[in-house]
């Protein structure tokens, strides 16, 4: 039977519009793609309910194994996944774990594991950091509210890194970036440019995690929403051209939720600088990599920060991308121009606190 007129017109339409359609997919490219808006997330429960009115109360993981041979196992399979069966790296990093001088500061096997499990990442130097001597000692502790771990001082003078016990049974890589966090502190007092530098450090280790592991991500507990949390704020603080920054993004960095302007917003006023160290200088050559000319000492400062927000070397577009997907946010492109855009910095509500909007470190 002859087709009519009509329906040839509305086929060929339906056509076109399928050929446009599949043009947009394949024309999308990484870069493209984070050059857009914010990415709003699919999922909030995945995040602080201190940001997401809407989202579940926060519950830490469930009791679970923590004796010796369990963490060790644990280790040992995170670290053949990251540099292969029968490496040197793979024993090494089993050495140090079962070594008596890393016991004597890292009694527990959970976070020995944790601590170990950052070699090879941009927290590599933490590993050191921590079992050089500077702290007494790695341990679980009591503290208050959402505070996931501190530096405190001792009687005797020397640091201890205290984490938090409601914490003792999350995995090893949500408690692997807090660590890579904590050693850039070497005295109990910070300013909010101290914690940002840090922060923002922690995020890309805990990326390198999720990349090669992304199940943490979806778990559900209190540690990964509170990693999340801060990751979604890290990765949605993009610039126009698409480019990870720390002061300068394209809207809310979470949209349908509580008004943040970038990643740095919540540690304002920044405060006075800090001094640095060498897990500091090291860690922040890991992120902006080996063509960057760093000063003789690296400290919590402006210099820093702007090097920070300006340099990032240690992911491809297309990896930034599916760090997104891997927390279910929403990386297609927005309906109307205006559609993610639309909560600016004219927004009524204060910004909120770092320790409200990440939970505190």
């Amino acid at each position: 039977m002859a087709m009519s007129r009509r329906t040839y017109l509305l086929a060929l339409t339906l056509v076109a519009a399928l050929l446009l359609a599949f043009a947009g997919v394949a024309s999308a490219t990484p870069l493209s793609t984070l050059k857009q808006p914010p990415f709003p997330p699919t999922d909030v429960s995945l995040f602080e309910p201190g940001v997401y009115s809407s989202a579940p109360p926060l519950v830490p993981a469930g009791q679970t194994a923590n004796d010796e041979a369990t963490l060790k196992k644990q280790l040992k399979a995170l670290l053949v996944k990251r540099f292969g069966s029968g490496s040197t790296q793979v024993s090494q990093g089993l050495a140090k774990y079962d070594a008596t001088s890393t016991k004597n500061i890292v009694p527990n096997s959970r976070l020995r594991a944790a601590l170990v499990s950052l070699k090879g990442t941009v927290g590599n130097p933490a590993v050191n950091g921590v079992l050089n001597g500077t702290y007494d000692r790695v341990a679980f502790g009591t503290l208050a509210g959402n505070i996931a771990a501190q530096v405190e001082e001792t009687s005797g003078g020397s640091p201890r890194i205290v984490f938090n016990n409601k914490y003792r049974y999350e995995n090893i890589r949500l408690i692997a970036p807090v660590l890579s966090h904590e050693a850039l502190h070497r005295d109990p007092t910070s300013s909010n440019k101290e914690e940002l530098v840090a922060a923002s450090i922690q995020a890309l280790v805990y990326s390198q995690f999720l990349l090669e592991t992304p199940s943490p991500a979806t778990s559900g507990t209190e540690l990964a929403r509170h990693e999340n949390t801060q990751l979604m704020a890290r990765l949605n603080t993009r610039d126009a051209s698409g480019k990870l920054r720390l002061f300068t993004s394209q809207g809310n960095i979470f949209p349908g939720g509580n008004f943040v302007p970038y990643f740095a917003a919540p540690y304002e006023p920044l405060g006075d600088s800090t001094p640095g160290n060498a897990v500091l200088k090291a860690e922040v050559r890991n992120v902006v990599g080996p063509n960057v000319t760093l000063p003789k000492t690296v400290n919590f400062n402006d210099d820093n920060l702007l090097l920070l927000d300006g340099t990032q070397k240690v992911f491809t577009n297309a990896q930034l991308v599916q760090l997104a997907k891997i927390l279910k946010l929403d990386t297609s492109p927005p309906a109307t121009t205006s559609q993610r855009a639309q909560e600016t910095t004219t927004a009524e509500q204060p910004v909120p606190s770092w320790q409200e909007v990440y939970g505190a470190q």
